[in-house]
């Protein structure tokens, strides 16, 4: 695979100068496929595609209204299957300036040594230049990535990806959002269906920290995380259990100081039972209907969950009573051995819940 056979896709809304001097530089760079994207610019921003539309290798596809960076990409995809049947993969741009023609090129080299696999280009987040809010949102992006899917990669939040032809159509027909979530469900997709993906260093440049970025850092970041949260169930189970266990503390807590009895094991027992038995059912309620969404009956579980609650509660019975007597622990203490012993079996109870009781 060579430079002739890739297609440069970039999507704009209201470009400035910089966009021409990103289009001119991949010219430079060897590139001689390019589709770029009208995301709904108004008319004081379509010189730079006008321009850029007088080349023979370029494509101007235009939207009349703004549309989102993913319909934007979604529609070049389709473009390019339908229309570019020598193209062998595609290489996608933001247009702000941000990426260097070098590093497309690199894209392109790992591309043809890895025709099936998805190529990001990731920038070094550790870099002083990179704006906080970039830095953090990044990190946190591929961290929940990372527990939660174990897809690994650095840079969740890239906008430059090389894209070999074969995904093209399922990336545009498959995958869900056409604003910047779009990116971030392709992440989900690639990993539902295995595909295979790897990543290169790229340079990390912000010009003027991004300004010239149209994210809206509170409604783009609802759009990118609700698709997550609703996949992962490892962190939706870690909201509502600790929450349940929050309740659990506070009512042990409670019961421990408010009743009176001088046996701390049958005062343990009473406690941890009053305790557990409602968190229990605020917490099969929350993983039926939250976590695991689970479309069965509400009742069909609950014997089963029944079951692992009973164990549990025993199970903190015979690890903590015996400590408990054994040093003489009374009071906060209590709370503190039983909150780790907890964290335990919580660890444990999901596992079972996913493979067991929600396990459709």
């Amino acid at each position: 695979m060579n430079l002739n056979d890739i297609a440069i896709i970039i999507p704009s809304l209201n470009p400035d100068e910089k966009f021409t001097s990103v289009v001119s530089g991949m010219m430079a760079a060897g590139f001689t496929r390019f589709v770029l994207v009208d995301d709904g610019s108004d008319k004081n921003h379509k010189e730079p595609f006008r321009l850029a539309e007088k080349y023979p290798m370029v494509t101007v596809l235009t939207h009349t209204v703004n549309l989102g960076k993913g319909q934007a990409l979604k529609d070049a995809f389709n473009f390019v299957y339908d229309n570019l049947p020598d193209v062998e993969a595609v290489i996608t741009i933001d247009g702000d300036g941000q990426h260097k023609p070098e590093d497309a090129k690199r894209l392109a080299d790992r591309l043809s040594e890895k025709p099936n696999e998805v190529v990001f280009g990731c920038r070094n987040f550790n870099e002083k230049n990179v704006p906080t809010r970039n830095k953090l949102g990044n990190k946190i992006t591929s961290l929940v990535f990372r527990l939660f899917f174990k897809f690994k990669l650095s840079d969740t939040q890239t906008g430059l990806r090389g894209i070999p032809r074969k995904y093209l159509k399922d990336f545009a027909e498959k995958v869900e959002g056409t604003r910047f979530e779009y990116e971030s469900n392709m992440l989900l997709y690639m990993n539902d269906e295995k595909i295979p993906y790897s990543e290169v260093s790229i340079a990390t440049l912000y010009i003027e920290e991004n300004k010239s970025s149209h994210f809206n850092p509170i409604k783009d970041s609802i759009r990118i995380y609700k698709p997550i949260i609703k996949k992962a169930t490892g962190f939706k189970f870690i909201i509502t259990g600790g929450i349940c266990t929050l309740i659990d503390l506070a009512l042990y807590t409670i019961c421990m100081k408010s009743i009176s009895l001088e046996n701390i094991w049958l005062l343990n027992i009473l406690c941890n039972t009053i305790a557990r038995v409602i968190s229990a059912i605020l917490n099969y309620l929350a993983n039926y209907k939250f976590v695991f969404c689970s479309k069965a009956p509400v009742l069909k579980g609950a014997p089963k969950y029944l079951l692992i609650a009973a164990g549990k509660v025993l199970v903190s019975w015979v690890i903590q009573t015996p400590v408990f007597n054994a040093l003489h622990i009374t009071g906060f203490l209590c709370t503190i051995i039983k909150c780790i012993v907890d964290v335990i079996l919580a660890f444990i109870s999901y596992f079972v819940q996913k493979k067991w009781i929600f396990k459709e």
